[in-house]
C-alpha cells in the first residue's frame, strides 16, 4: 500500500535550502547595493572630513559652503543612462534571481512536508493495521 519514504533526501533538501538562502541573501544585497547607488546624498560634515574635497588650500567651512551652494552631491554622479541601467538591473535581480530562489525554497519546503507527511501516514497505517505494510 505504502512505500518506504526516502528520508536521506531530506538532509540533501535542507542543505540546498541554506545554500539558496545565501544565494537570496547574496542577492538581496545586491539590490540593497544598488538602491544605495541611486540614492542622492547631500555633504555632512563628516564626509567631507573623510573625502578629499577638503585638502589643499581651503578650508572645511569653505569647502562646505561651497558644495552647498553648487548643490553638489558626494560621490561619483551617475549619468541617466547608467541610471536607469541600474534601476533595469535590480529590477532583473528581483526578477530573475530572487523570486526563482524563493519559488525553489518554496518547493523545498512543500517536499520536506510531503515526505515528512508520507512517513506520519506510514507510521499511522502502521498501527492501525496489523498487516504487513509492503517496503
Amino acid at each position: 500500500m505504502f512505500s518506504k519514504a526516502e528520508l536521506a533526501h531530506i538532509d540533501r533538501l535542507h542543505h540546498t535550502g541554506r545554500q539558496l538562502a545565501v544565494l537570496r541573501r547574496m542577492y538581496e544585497g545586491y539590490e540593497l547595493l544598488i538602491d544605495r547607488l541611486l540614492e542622492k546624498r547631500e555633504p555632512t560634515l563628516a564626509s567631507l572630513k573623510n573625502s578629499a574635497v577638503a585638502s589643499g588650500d581651503h578650508s572645511l567651512t569653505t569647502s562646505r559652503q561651497d558644495l552647498m551652494t553648487d548643490s553638489q552631491i558626494i560621490g561619483v554622479s551617475l549619468s541617466s543612462a547608467a541610471r536607469v541601467r541600474f534601476e533595469r538591473l535590480k529590477q532583473n535581480v528581483r526578477l530573475y534571481a530572487i523570486s526563482e530562489i524563493e519559488e525553489c525554497l518554496r518547493l523545498k519546503e512543500s517536499l520536506v512536508m510531503m515526505v515528512s507527511s508520507t512517513s506520519d501516514l506510514e507510521q499511522v497505517a502502521k498501527s492501525l493495521c496489523p498487516c504487513r505494510i509492503s517496503t
